[in-house]
C-alpha cells in the first residue's frame, strides 16, 4: 500500500489510492430493432 497521495487544495482533500489495473471485458453497443 505505498504510493498513497494526500493533498489539502482550497478546502479540499483529495486522497489517491492506484489500484491494480484489471482487464474489462469490451462493452459493445447492440442495437435491437422490431
Amino acid at each position: 500500500m505505498d504510493r498513497i497521495k494526500a493533498s489539502m487544495e482550497n478546502g479540499v482533500l483529495a486522497v489517491t489510492v492506484p489500484k491494480k489495473e484489471v482487464k474489462k471485458p469490451d462493452v459493445q453497443a447492440i442495437e435491437i430493432s422490431g
